[in-house]
């Protein structure tokens, strides 16, 4: 669905798609703030082995939803996101 509506608005790389997200986020709705999480995860939680750990965040009031932007969505993604999750 991403990659649908990315190339439907000229969006090309996952980049300009979150950047693109952030603007409709922040400036157009006005709902909430959208931002990078960057954690160096020394323990390995996250992939078995130390690693910088990257993802999307959004906070609106006091609630933090943690936003995994891919072209493309495979199953190990969705269990990768719900360990940074965890480490979050």
């Amino acid at each position: 669905m991403l990659t649908a509506i990315a190339h439907r608005y000229g969006v090309l790389t996952e980049a300009d798609f979150r950047d693109a997200m952030k603007y409709v986020i922040e400036e157009t709705l006005k709902v909430a703030k959208a931002e990078k999480w960057i954690y160096e995860d020394k323990e390995g939680s996250v992939y078995g082995y130390p690693a910088v750990i990257e993802v999307d965040l959004v906070v609106k009031d006091k609630e933090h939803i943690l936003v995994g932007i891919k072209s493309r969505v495979a199953k190990g993604d969705i269990a990768e996101l719900y360990r940074i999750s965890k480490l979050y």
